[in-house]
């Protein structure tokens, strides 16, 4: 294998892992939203927020996701492909998956009908609010992975001044 490190050794080499000791030590969200562009860029802002961020872009996948690990938060799009993120946390529940884990449901359906006290956010919405009732959430909650309570930094270079979701067919 060729040494990729820089010269006089103080590179990292590629199978050098240690970086990603601190990711783990991040919160993590499961974030499904079916909109790629959308998606990138909440992922995107989550990651600059100080989440470790999984993308998944149908129900399925999502629920797949929650059967391989835990999550801190659970930011989901209301209509999915074939399955609707309601459908999602209604499988999830059934199985045991997400007991204690916050959910946050986004949409731009007018009305979402859910009885398990699941916070909805109209969109569009502002970045900075969602990434704040992320934090809220995260704060009162009883994380089955970290114990509870583990929230990212909240400090950040300023405010997104961008709104989310705006126009098109309901999401």
């Amino acid at each position: 294998m060729e040494d990729t490190s820089r010269p006089g050794g103080g590179g990292v080499r590629p199978w050098d892992y240690s970086m990603n000791e601190d990711r783990l030590a991040l919160p993590t969200v499961l974030l499904v939203e079916d909109d790629r562009d959308i998606r990138e860029m909440m992922a995107t802002l989550l990651d600059m927020s100080g989440f470790a961020v999984v993308s998944c872009d149908t129900a399925e996948c999502g629920l797949n996701a929650l059967r391989e690990q835990e999550f801190d938060l659970i930011l989901t799009d209301y209509a999915l492909p074939r399955q609707s993120g309601l459908w999602l946390l209604q499988e999830a529940e059934g199985e045991g998956l997400i007991q204690g884990t916050p959910v946050l449901i986004v949409t731009a359906h007018p009305h979402v009908q859910t009885n398990a006290g699941y916070e909805v956010i109209q969109k569009p919405f502002d970045l900075d609010e969602l990434i704040e009732r992320v934090r809220q959430r995260m704060e009162g909650a009883d994380s089955p992975r970290r114990g509870g309570g583990a929230v990212a930094p909240s400090g950040r270079p300023g405010r997104l001044e961008r709104r989310l979701g705006g126009g098109g067919v309901p999401r």
